[in-house]
């Protein structure tokens, strides 16, 4: 009897927490004051699993909001209880350890694209450009760097990934996997492009490059932060055995993603 009324009190428990989620997640898109949200995001992030979360999303496509919207806004929640919870990992990290790794290749990737922002708007100015010119050649350059974190990539994906989904984190795993596939595709797009420069028109160069850096920059950067502010301090958090995050460095060493082109 004392089981049943344990479980009972469980299934409330997690049904009123869903229910918090739910409402709080409503309240984040409606735009209520960032401070008050953090502070609710806070002491409720303590107490919720991560199925919880999961339950909150599918609630909220349930009455109506699309699947995208349903993630950002519990990416949102999350960032705001991390936020207002402790300072960032990286002022904590081992330099050994894999994240540390991760979040220096975030910060080179930064630089990255923004060369790559700078040197598209430089270059939809020009009123020449060869495939010699020193504006081509830096975008070259930028481009074989950005190309390379395939292998940033591959250790998220095969390696980073498969363990916080084991703990109930697919969800999110699902939104930075759907992101690289994107940007993937992105910078394929503009090695496709500096390949066929000399079979097009300079105007039509630079309206391809614009149209595809004018979304690549802003969602590698949108994408980087939430890894850097969401995903890896709660990796760091759930997963709590040292063994593990040196199981994972071992398998990236032997697979070679050691990101040397980056």
């Amino acid at each position: 009897m004392c089981s049943f009324r344990e479980e009972d009190m469980a299934e409330t428990k997690n049904r009123d927490n869903r229910n918090k989620l739910s409402s709080l997640f409503q309240r984040i898109n409606g735009r209520e004051a960032p401070a008050i949200l953090r502070r609710e995001a806070s002491r409720l992030i303590t107490t919720v699993k991560p199925k919880d979360i999961a339950q909150a999303e599918r609630d909220l496509v349930d009455i109506g909001f699309t699947v995208q919207l349903a993630r950002q806004l519990s990416a949102t929640f999350m960032m705001m209880g991390l936020l207002e919870k402790k300072d960032h990992i990286r002022t904590i990290l081992p330099a050994n350890h894999i994240l540390h790794l991760v979040l220096v290749e975030h910060d080179m990737l930064r630089i990255f694209v923004a060369e790559l922002k700078d040197l598209a708007n430089t270059i939809v100015h020009l009123d020449s450009l060869s495939n010699v010119s020193s504006e081509f050649c830096k975008l070259t350059h930028v481009t074989s760097h950005l190309h390379a974190m395939k292998e940033h990539f591959d250790r998220e994906n095969d390696v980073i990934f498969p363990f916080l989904r084991k703990l109930g984190w697919s969800n999110l795993c699902d939104t930075e996997y759907d992101d690289h596939e994107f940007i993937t595709l992105a910078i394929n797009d503009l090695i496709k492009l500096i390949g066929s420069f000399d079979d097009l028109k300079l105007e039509t160069f630079k309206s391809r490059l614009i149209t595809i850096t004018g979304c690549f920059c802003p969602t590698m950067s949108e994408h980087i932060t939430r890894e850097d502010m969401l995903l890896y301090p709660i990796a760091f958090e759930a997963i709590k055995d040292p063994g593990v995050w040196k199981k994972m460095k071992s398998i990236c060493d032997d697979i070679g993603y050691c990101g040397t082109h980056i």
